[in-house]
């Protein structure tokens, strides 16, 4: 016969509330909300149907309070988050002068690889 395993499991899907840090009408600086209370209220008060609660989850992540730029829908906080970083010197430039080939071999195999074998008339 089985024996039973005389200790409690606990749950390991216990709800993450996190503080809220911000001016809002309806959550109240200093207090923690479970991702599900975020997410509801955006699927009542957005008119562009919300943010569900693993978007949210990913946003929150790593940080250990929600401000209200993080309630968002998709289209504003992409666009927020893209106007807020400051533009980079030169990024397009070193992309582009960076050798994509690492070895003489890879550089070899490149220089064939782009050579026409065969000219069609």
């Amino acid at each position: 016969m089985l024996a039973r395993n005389k200790f409690k499991i606990e749950p390991t899907n216990k709800a993450r509330f996190i503080e809220f840090r911000g001016d809002h009408p309806y959550f109240v600086e200093g207090v923690s909300y479970s991702i599900a209370e975020y997410s509801a209220y955006t699927k009542r008060h957005c008119l562009d149907g919300g943010v569900k609660e693993p978007t949210i989850k990913g946003r929150l992540g790593r940080i250990k309070y929600c401000e209200p730029q993080h309630l968002l829908h998709a289209d504003e906080y992409t666009s927020n988050r893209k106007s807020s970083r400051p533009p980079r010197k030169g990024e397009r430039e070193k992309a582009l002068a960076t050798p994509r080939c690492e070895s003489m071999a890879e550089a070899l195999s490149m220089k064939w690889l782009k050579t026409i074998l065969v000219r069609v008339k």
